[in-house]
């Protein structure tokens, strides 16, 4: 049972919820006499009541989901909380204009019967309007529940929107077939699963809580540490130098912890209210508040360009030569955050894959425009040779240039 749940939650609850609570929210506050709600569920009498029972539902399938995806705490929340607050304001926004048709349409959904040619008819035309409404909500709130999950949990988020889109395409069909006073069976939609699919991936590991969802601080810390030890073993440092990385990066790390501290405060303020907002759907809200975390992170990316120049300054002429090939492009390690994370993919393309370590992380960050040779500021520095090799602590005319071409 939990299976064939959870398995079409994102692919059928959604519609079902909706209709539903919708017949059962109208029923309450037309006051008039519908047809009786299936045992032993008793008909709504009130909003309250209804509204107590959505609750139920919607409790019910976020429990659905978080065994599904093995959700830690964070996740788990922010998906209750969303379809709450989601699909509420679905039916806030829809009851009135969609309630007469959907009673009648559950009430032969719910019952197992076949409405004559000329109600299909009457359905059908009232309840495809609201059909397609509610796929466009489905949609995006899966784009924004989708930047909660981990690389492994989006392997099972592909494989179950591929389902979604398979059932929509189901239900669509037989809304058409319905509109031309052909109900067949009378069933709107595909029977729950029977078993296990052989294609669906395996439960996915639970992801720490400070590995996903919005950041509560600027780029982590372990992305300079993964950087340094990919630098470490790519460019084949020396004992001496790997020491000296070593050095160059805990005084890094010093400086990215003590901003991090000073703006402890404005990451959770902003952290809080990203997450408001992709509950609540409020993309332009979320647009600023992307911005605002970019401005808080250039500081920390201004960290990371002095952590590379004076990684470089430490390589010999060979070296740099395998830093040009193979590093010269990458850039923080850091992962995508909010709106820039992984979308899902579409029916027809193959599961997602977990992204790799070297991907840009905020590659089109607002800039002021620099001349067309040089690269952006959150770029990693342009290839090196003898002449324009440097490190993060030369200053113009301090003498200290000379010090350091003979330490190299």
């Amino acid at each position: 049972m939990l299976h064939r749940m959870s398995h079409r939650v994102w692919r059928g609850v959604w519609v079902a919820v909706v209709m539903t609570a919708a017949a059962g929210w109208a029923q309450a506050q037309s006051g008039s006499s519908a047809p009786p709600a299936p045992k032993p569920a008793a008909p709504a009498k009130t909003p309250e009541d209804v509204m107590m029972g959505l609750d139920r539902i919607l409790d019910q399938i976020a429990k659905n989901l978080t065994l599904r995806y093995n959700l830690n705490e964070r996740q788990a929340d922010f998906t209750r909380d969303m379809l709450h607050t989601r699909v509420k304001k679905f039916l806030e926004d829809h009851h009135k204009e969609a309630w007469p048709a959907l009673r009648e349409l559950m009430h032969y959904q719910m019952n197992a019967e076949t409405p004559p040619a000329d109600a299909a008819k009457r359905l059908a035309e009232a309840a495809i309007p609201l059909y397609d409404e509610a796929k466009k909500a489905i949609r995006e709130g899966n784009e924004a529940w989708r930047q909660q999950l981990s690389d492994e949990q989006r392997k099972m988020h592909d494989f179950d929107l591929k389902e979604m889109e398979k059932q929509f395409t189901e239900v669509e069909g037989n809304l058409n077939h319905w509109k031309e006073g052909q109900p067949g069976s009378g069933s709107l939609f595909p029977a729950p699963p029977k078993g296990k699919d052989p294609n669906q991936p395996g439960t996915p590991p639970k992801p720490p809580v400070d590995k996903v969802g919005p950041a509560v601080e600027g780029m982590p810390k372990d992305a300079f540490t993964a950087y340094v030890d990919e630098f470490i073993k790519t460019c084949q440092l020396d004992a001496g130098q790997t020491t000296t990385a070593k050095d160059i990066l805990r005084e890094t790390l010093v400086k990215v912890e003590n901003y991090n501290q000073q703006h402890k405060a404005e990451f959770a303020k902003l952290a809080e209210d990203l997450r408001k907002a992709m509950i609540e759907g409020d993309t332009k809200k979320q647009e600023t508040l992307d911005k605002a975390q970019k401005t808080l992170d250039e500081p920390i990316q201004g960290f990371f360009d002095e952590l590379v120049a004076r990684l470089v300054g430490t390589l010999r002429a060979e070296q740099k030569e395998i830093f040009n090939r193979t590093m010269a492009s990458h850039k923080p390690v850091a992962p995508a955050k909010k709106s820039e994370q992984t979308q899902p993919q579409k029916p027809d393309a193959a599961p997602a894959q977990p992204a790799s370590k070297a991907d840009p992380a905020n590659p089109d960050a607002p800039k002021p425009a620099p001349p067309a040779a040089e690269p952006e500021k959150t770029d990693t520095p342009p290839p090196v040779s003898e002449s324009n090799a440097k490190t993060g602590e030369e200053k113009k005319g301090d003498g200290k240039s000379g010090k350091k071409k003979k330490d190299k």
